[in-house]
């Protein structure tokens, strides 16, 4: 069934609004270039169509759902002027033997349903919508339920998810009748098992994957054995030369004496260590500074000095005192460096003599370590409680790495048995799926150069279907047109298999679509046999480059501050 013409009606017969829809794109035009956009009235319009089709939400007509305020002028038109909206669909356009169908929608409070001017309860209007459009006798699922999928605009919120796009409190089990009904799957319990294990694989290797982004644990395992394996060898080796360094069980009896004279020890060291450093860096500076060259060019400074005597005659001084200073500043340098030698000499001749004072009489506890040797002792240990936190680490990589892995092939085994005995019971879904999914991927290939699948998930638990292979990333855009392209995809599925459906989609806003990809979605609807009804602002058609007469000829509807949906600029 196609969309033919919507009309806003008075109660005395005067047509407020009249509109008439054609096959392929129809555009509802938002004239405004200020910041009055999505105020003149193109998504109520969409949702006129929606209202037209069973949906209970009349008053959000003239009341705002994000402020909860509503335009009284507008409510107070509707109700003193008894407004109604009258919607045709027909099952062929543009043919003389076509079937048509009026539906009436009173827009007033207390207001009644007609189709065919046969007046019915809400509950059998939507039955006999659900019968007309898809064929559906049984009225499972619901037409509500249904044609949310081909009238995408919300009348009770302006964002939603285009797969789980009923209210939230729609059952899992109610979205599973509704996919199985429009793409005619079967359940399997074969593939049930088969989409658990595809599940717990992605999950363990999303699980791996955050796993080797911490640290350094991103490591070949292979590689890794060879390096835990010599450093484990290291290991033992430091260990080796520890207990060689130390003499028997007096060892471990004094080890807390033992640690406390190390951290002395090490004190010292660093102190003379530092000492020695500061030594070595003013011998340095002394070398440097009895190289430098002193001797000034008698000419030139003799030359510049009467220059500055002449701009400065309160300067009492004589050349030759010039020449005596610059030498003495040589020689006082020479004396200051001298001088902090000597000082820090004798520091370290005093450090050394503390440290030695140190091992004579900590004699006892040093002699339990071979040779007096306390820093061969440090550094050993030091480096061991290295090499052993390195031989634990790397050991917890490697277990965690190769239990991914072992994981990982016990579940692709597991998936290839049940694949195997799937083959035979998922005919009932996979051959309709494939058949969508070559219209959808081929689409959004062209539209969007991405390539999305829409997967079944057999799990009673889950969602029943997702849309896979999509970036994390994808903008806004991208996925607003995708929905269009999930929608024209699905019409192309429809017309091949012969199943009964509207040929119409009514889809809410294009504006954070790249300009390109409306062109190439607009040149896509032009060849196919369906009907699009979409909002857009004028500026973007503009910068979609869409040809001007185009854009005449299938604009259905222009509003703008002064021509909003109720109040026609020549009414």
């Amino acid at each position: 069934m196609y969309l033919k013409t919507l009309q806003l009606v008075k109660k005395n017969g005067q047509v407020i609004r009249h509109v008439d829809f054609h096959s392929g794109v129809n555009f509802v035009v938002d004239e405004e270039a200020s910041d009055t956009h999505n105020h003149v009235g193109k998504t109520t319009f969409l949702k006129l169509i929606d209202i037209a089709l069973g949906s209970k939400d009349k008053k959000l007509i003239y009341t705002d759902i994000q402020t909860n305020t509503k335009n009284i002028a507008l409510e107070n038109f509707i109700e003193g002027q008894k407004v109604s909206i009258e919607l045709y669909l027909c099952d062929k356009l543009c043919s003389s033997d076509a079937k048509d169908i009026r539906l009436k929608v009173d827009l007033f409070k207390k207001g009644h349903r007609y189709i065919n001017d046969e007046r019915k309860k809400i509950n059998e209007y939507n039955a006999e919508l659900n019968e007309l459009l898809f064929n559906n006798t049984k009225n499972i699922p619901t037409f509500r339920e249904l044609i949310p999928y081909f009238v995408r605009v919300s009348a009770k919120r302006e964002n939603y998810d285009f797969l789980q796009n009923l209210h939230s409190s729609t059952s899992r089990v109610t979205y599973r009748a509704i996919y199985n009904y429009l793409f005619d799957i079967s359940d399997s319990q074969a593939f049930d098992k088969l989409e658990k294990a595809k599940k717990q694989l992605d999950q363990v290797q999303k699980a791996s994957k955050n796993y080797r982004k911490l640290d350094n644990n991103n490591q070949d395992e292979e590689i890794l054995a060879q390096k835990l394996e010599a450093n484990r060898a290291r290991q033992k080796q430091l260990q080796r030369e520890v207990n060689d360094l130390v003499k028997g069980t007096d060892f471990v009896n004094n080890r807390e004496a033992i640690t406390d004279a190390r951290q002395q020890y090490i004190k010292m060291k660093n102190k003379l260590d530092a000492l020695q450093y500061r030594l070595s860096r003013i011998k340095e500076d002394i070398q440097s500074t009895e190289a430098e060259q002193t001797k000034l060019n008698p000419n030139l400074t003799r030359d510049f000095f009467n220059e500055i005597k002449q701009a400065m005659p309160r300067v009492n001084k004589t050349y030759e005192d010039l020449v005596s200073f610059n030498n003495a500043l040589k020689s006082n340098k020479l004396n200051y460096l001298k001088n902090l030698r000597d000082q820090l000499q004798e520091k370290i001749d005093i450090a050394k003599k503390k440290q030695q004072d140190f091992l004579d009489e900590n004699s006892d506890i040093v002699a339990l370590i071979k040779n007096n040797d306390i820093a061969k002792y440090d550094e050993l240990n030091q480096e061991l409680a290295e090499v052993s936190k390195t031989v634990a680490k790397q050991e917890e990589i490697y277990s965690t790495l190769y239990k991914f892995s072992k994981v990982e092939e016990n579940l692709r085994n597991g998936i290839a048995r049940l694949q195997e005995n799937a083959m035979d019971t998922s005919a009932g879904y996979q051959p309709k799926l494939n058949i969508f999914n070559q219209c959808f991927t081929e689409l959004a290939s062209e539209i969007n150069n991405i390539q999305p699948i829409l997967a079944y998930h057999k799990n009673l638990k889950e969602f029943p279907v997702s849309v896979e292979d999509l970036d994390e990333g994808t903008s806004s855009g991208t996925l607003k047109s995708l929905i269009l392209c999930y929608d024209i995809a699905y019409q192309q599925f429809a017309m091949k298999i012969g199943k009964q459906v509207p040929n119409f989609v009514v889809y809410d806003t294009l504006e954070s679509v790249e300009g390109d990809v409306v062109l190439k979605l607009v040149d896509k609807i032009k060849t196919m046999s369906i009907q699009v009804v979409v909002a857009i602002l004028k500026e973007k058609l503009d910068s979609s480059r869409i040809d001007q007469n185009f854009q005449m000829r299938n604009t259905i509807l222009s509003l703008s501050n002064d021509n909003r949906v109720f109040e026609p600029s020549d009414q």
